[in-house]
């Protein structure tokens, strides 16, 4: 998580900075830049795109996590419960 966040602030701050203040060396960052994405992350991604898609095609009126809780047991997610749901909000 610390380094996703540097990542999304390199731009705006030196990464050595960043690294300094968080208390992180810049070898770690640079090394899970580098790393492909795991098999849990892999497949949070694509909750997350599935969660946006099913809110989108609800006008975002859709903000009850046990309705797209639902709509995620219909598509390839049977195995998430709720708190998952809930932990994307």
């Amino acid at each position: 998580m610390i380094f996703a966040w540097i990542e999304e602030r390199r731009d705006e701050w030196p990464v050595t900075l960043l690294c300094r203040v968080l208390e992180v060396s810049r070898s770690g960052f640079y090394a899970w830049l580098s790393r492909e994405a795991s098999m849990t992350e892999a497949r949070h991604e694509k909750l997350t795109e599935q969660v946006t898609e099913i809110h989108a095609q609800m006008k975002e009126r859709y903000g009850r996590a046990v309705h797209i809780l639902e709509d995620l047991k219909t598509l390839e997610f049977p195995a998430f419960s709720r708190f998952h749901t809930i932990c994307l909000w």
